[in-house]
């Protein structure tokens, strides 16, 4: 796969900066809103162009996915969600990625800034000394684990730490850049036709290179090259072809580092183990032990000598660099500082005249013992700081023991073991059963799905456990809304629509059927409502209906459905008792401004052929040998004045009745009720009947002025009518 958008460099023993690579041959793709310029690198997998983005008028780098990387739609939306994921890693020492999307051939790419500053294959830390800035090695290290640090706490491994995959920005900041893009576990091809897994050899784990699951270790294994390469200026292992390298990362022994940079080794020792339980187990405990690497005594004596001998302008020869007491370590050191060195060497430089006059020649015994001293003295402090450091014994070449395999090149080229794909198929499949569906987090059928399709997404199995989470989301979400848990509701929605968008499901049945679901359970709810007149739930609902996503003509009738609704206080359209919406004590009510009429009762005694009540105002022989009833209440009524003469018996069954021809349910108003609302009454004024017990139940209260009677409220006997008594309904919505 190509770098981040670093042009090629050529394996050598320093870090060196090239010109960017750019075939002027190479036809540049063509995407919306992009102008491509150039092309800045080219890769197995992929080619980075510079482009400009149009809408923005800014740089950016664009990295193009080749056609033999992705060959099909699967791996292609694959790697898009991939993308998706690492698009979300926020840190100021990673690259971010700005846009994701495809060219006008089809083939995926993404978007990042374009960081001129180049990378750090281009940057050298020693200099023509053999000196190393060791200060801004520990800094760029630092860095480099803080994002290690970030990307591993959020389960994403970079695969494919390398020099040409750190880039700085204007302010010289190290970042990293192509954060396992295709690389990670379950995604995109992951070995070569010839079968060796996918990276950068050079820096790669040998468990990696052998195809083995990986974790956050194997990127602290190529951080550790990395530092190395910073430290040296060249690589730990050396080789003509990737096979080579990666069987040199798997079974040799880790070099030693140069005299001057021994105090490293115990690092890099543990950096660069073969068995990645014997590395540093985080990206805290490498920054731990790399912050305790401090230079011995004896070499920071020697350091300071040679400094100020360098600076020294008299041609001098250094007793040391003669002596025939250096062991074999520091020649071949100094052949290998020699190679590196791009200038003139003080070690190539031709010695004085044995006799040419110097002022400082009488000094030289002096200096030799002097050199010699601090010599022996760093020999001595470094034996102290190691009984095990042999760097002054002459000929000893020993290297730390490494358990590794005899020859792992068979192993690398074995196909890849089969993913844990079964384990995860059995426990989504438990958590369905027990439906866990999208809880407890990191526990569920949900997470575990996407795990299994992440792991491979081509496999029947992991399809139809799709499908069948999706259908038990489905369940629920239609379950939540007719019961009016809109949260839970939404978060449904919301994990239905995110495992069908990373599982490329976006438009399928599956999804259409849950959209239709949800549109006839919300229809459902919103007629209620507006039977009910309950304004604040069809806004509620509407509300729900643009949350959950539904088609543009379905939230616009919602939304004019709720409006249309009447609020507090105004008359229910079409309602022929003329009834106004009020907050009940059990919701939502319209208490009719008419009372019931003598056409309307007439219907109803004909229905039910109710006898007429006995209707009295006071006990005479008068009455008993005249009575009234609602038909003749001793005075003329028209059919739109109040029926009168009828009991609370009388009225109760009324209100029964016409429920049922309505379809609604209807009862009288209580005291409280009545207030809300005054009766619009034509002919005589009556008071009318209340729910409320008088003196005892056997009394109902009347309530208003009546053409008899001027008290507001009145308690009077329920078994029988009066004929200045009347009623109105109040119907519960």
């Amino acid at each position: 796969m190509a770098t981040a958008y670093a042009p090629f460099r050529t394996q050598g023993p320093y870090m060196a900066a090239h010109d960017n690579y750019h075939d002027t041959d190479t036809p540049l793709p063509e995407i919306n809103g992009f102008r491509l310029l150039r092309l800045i690198s080219h890769g197995g997998m992929s080619s980075v162009f510079l482009g400009e983005q149009l809408a923005l008028s800014r740089e950016v780098a664009i990295k193009v996915m080749l056609p033999q990387a992705l060959a099909d739609e699967v791996s292609r939306r694959r790697f898009e969600n991939e993308v998706r994921t690492i698009a979300r890693l926020e840190h100021p020492n990673i690259v971010r990625i700005h846009e994701l999307g495809r060219t006008r051939e089809g083939l995926p790419y993404y978007t990042m800034p374009f960081l001129s500053r180049g990378h750090l294959g281009r940057r050298r830390f020693v200099d023509e000394r053999g000196v190393t800035d060791e200060a801004r090695v520990r800094e760029i290290a630092h860095a480099l684990l803080a994002a290690l640090e970030y990307s591993h706490s959020r389960g994403v491994v970079h695969r494919d730490v390398k020099a040409e995959n750190v880039l700085f920005d204007d302010a010289e900041r190290p970042l990293l850049a192509d954060f396992g893009i295709a690389l990670r576990r379950g995604f995109g091809p992951r070995v070569t036709a010839a079968g060796l897994a996918v990276g950068s050899t050079a820096y790669m784990a040998p468990e990696q290179a052998r195809g083995e699951d990986v974790d956050g270790r194997a990127d602290l294994y190529s951080l550790g090259v990395v530092i190395w390469e910073m430290l040296t200026g060249g690589l730990p292992f050396q080789a003509a072809d990737a096979l080579s390298m990666a069987v040199m990362h798997a079974q040799d022994p880790i070099p030693k580092l140069p005299p001057a940079l021994r105090h490293w080794q115990r690092f890099m020792n543990r950096a660069l183990a073969k068995n990645p339980d014997q590395r540093f187990a985080s990206t805290a405990e490498m920054r731990i032990a790399m912050d305790a690497v401090r230079p011995s005594r004896g070499f920071a004596m020697l350091s300071r000598f040679r400094g100020a001998r360098s600076s020294d302008t008299q041609p001098v020869v250094p007793a040391v660099t003669a002596d025939a007491t250096n062991s074999e370590t520091h020649a071949t050191q100094a052949q290998r500082v020699d190679r590196r060195s791009s200038g003139t060497d003080a070690a190539r430089a031709p010695a004085a005249p044995a006799d040419a006059p110097t002022p400082r020649r009488r000094f030289r015994p002096a200096i030799a013992a002097l050199v010699a001293a601090a010599a022996v003295a760093g020999a001595i402090a470094l034996l102290g700081d190691d009984g095990r450091n042999d760097m002054f014994r002459a000929g000893t070449t020993s290297a730390p023991v490494v358990d590794a395999p005899a020859d792992p090149t068979d192993a690398m080229l074995q196909p890849l073991p089969e993913a844990p794909l079964q384990g995860k198929l059995q426990l989504a499949r438990e958590q369905l059963r027990q439906r866990k569906l999208t809880a407890p987090e990191n526990g569920n059928a949900y997470s575990t799905t996407l795990e299994a399709w992440h792991i491979d997404s081509t496999d029947p199995q992991v399809t139809s456990l799709v499908g069948d989470v999706m259908n038990a989301l489905s369940e629920e979400l239609v379950r939540n809304v007719g019961e009016g848990n809109d949260t839970r509701a939404l978060d449904y929605h919301r994990r239905a629509s995110e495992l069908a968008r990373q599982t490329g499901n976006a438009n399928s049945e599956a999804m259409q059927r849950l959209t239709a679901r949800a549109t006839q359970t919300l229809q459902a709810r919103m007629e209620n409502a507006v039977e009910r007149y309950d304004r604040k739930a069809a806004e509620r609902t509407a509300k729900l209906a643009a949350g959950l996503g539904l088609p543009g003509d379905v939230t616009a009738r919602f939304a004019a459905q709720a409006k249309d609704i009447p609020q507090k206080g105004q008359p229910l359209p079409g309602d022929r008792l003329r009834g106004v919406l009020r907050d009940g004590e059990r919701g939502p009510m319209a208490v009719a401004r008419r009372p019931v009429t003598v056409a309307d009762y007439r219907r109803f005694a004909e229905a039910t052929r109710r006898e007429p009540s006995l209707c009295r105002e006071r006990a005479s022989l008068l009455r008993v040998l005249a009575p009234k009833s609602w038909k003749s209440p001793g005075f003329s009524q028209s059919d739109g004045e109040a029926v009168v003469c009828v009991s609370m018996a009388d009225a109760e069954s009324f209100a029964r009745w016409y429920g049922q021809q309505m379809g609604h349910r209807y009862r009288l108003p209580t005291a409280e009720e009545s207030r809300q609302t005054s009766p619009e009454i034509s002919g005589r004024d009556v008071s009318l009947w209340l729910r409320d017990c008088g003196n005892n139940c056997v009394q109902r209260l009347v309530g208003g002025n009546s053409w008899r009677s001027r008290e507001a409220q009145r308690p009077l006997a329920a078994n029988r009518g009066y004929d200045d008594v009347g009623f109105r309904l109040v119907r519960d919505l």
